[in-house]
């Protein structure tokens, strides 16, 4: 399967399909070019069939001709895409209008809206910047940054044991978080997940560990008390095994309470 990512104003796609057959003396080679109507409301299936011509090649193969019949499935959504999973950290910086820059975490939606200079241009679907137009450019090599919308997991229910410091995440595990003196104490209650905000430099020297120790999740919607990887904590959750952090970080990122929350935690 091969998805292409395409602004509304191209009408049309050009595809190359070349047959080659590995031969040790002289390679059989054979194509066929296809033009695809893009602007087409088709959103079922299309079946596309067609024959690519291989003409042998070398001695005692010139007059030999093989005929390929291909048929091709080609489906059509809506523009919606999400972030790519970049190096060196999951995170791109986007530009808005104004020229300012703002951090979008990997697995980010967004809605692509035009491809022009080399940048693609869309609207933010979900966390802090949802509503906004921004873009962010191709890489060196002019690949996008952006790869298919996946399919959201439901809100993750988490839970905080104060009585031995273990979280426990649902279908996931426990897992040992750092203890929090009286100063710096959160109290029991229900609290919301939020997804995570930017990148956060506490968690650059753990990279070599956890791809996305950078990545935090914030208690609540405003404040400093966050979900992360660690040894060091100001009132934060800290998760200390970071060998767990991956796993941990993937299941929070694909879930989703609401546009803006992965998920709950209730504190005991």
């Amino acid at each position: 399967m091969m998805t292409f990512l395409l602004a509304t104003e191209i009408e049309k796609i050009n595809i190359r399909l070349l047959a080659k057959e590995i031969d040790p003396v002289s390679d059989d080679i054979g194509e066929q070019n296809l033009n695809i109507d893009t602007a087409a409301s088709i959103i079922d299936a299309q079946q596309i069939e067609t024959n690519i011509t291989i003409n042998g090649a070398g001695r005692g193969e010139r007059n030999l001709i093989a005929v390929l019949d291909v048929k091709l499935a080609v489906s059509k959504s809506p523009g919606t895409a999400q972030i790519g999973d970049v190096e060196p950290n999951g995170w791109v910086f986007a530009k808005l209008a104004s020229g300012a820059l703002v951090p979008l975490a990997s697995g980010t939606a967004v809605e692509l809206k035009s491809i022009k200079n080399e940048r693609e241009q869309f609207e933010i679907l979900e966390g802090n910047y949802k509503g906004v137009t921004a873009s962010i450019t191709t890489d060196k090599n002019r690949f996008t940054h952006l790869c298919p919308l996946t399919g959201r997991n439901p809100a993750s229910s988490l839970k905080l044991f104060r009585d031995r410091w273990i979280l426990q995440i649902n279908s996931l595990g426990e897992f040992a978080v750092l203890p929090l003196d009286a100063r710096d104490m959160i109290f029991p209650g229900s609290y919301k997940i939020s997804l995570p905000d930017a990148p956060h430099q506490g968690g650059r020297r753990l990279r070599s560990s956890a791809k996305h120790a950078e990545s935090w999740f914030r208690i609540g919607d405003e404040g400093e008390r966050y979900i992360h990887p660690g040894s060091r904590s100001k009132g934060c959750i800290t998760v200390t095994d970071l060998t767990k952090w991956e796993l941990i970080f993937q299941h929070l990122a694909n879930s989703r309470l609401d546009e803006y929350h992965v998920g709950i935690m209730e504190v005991i």
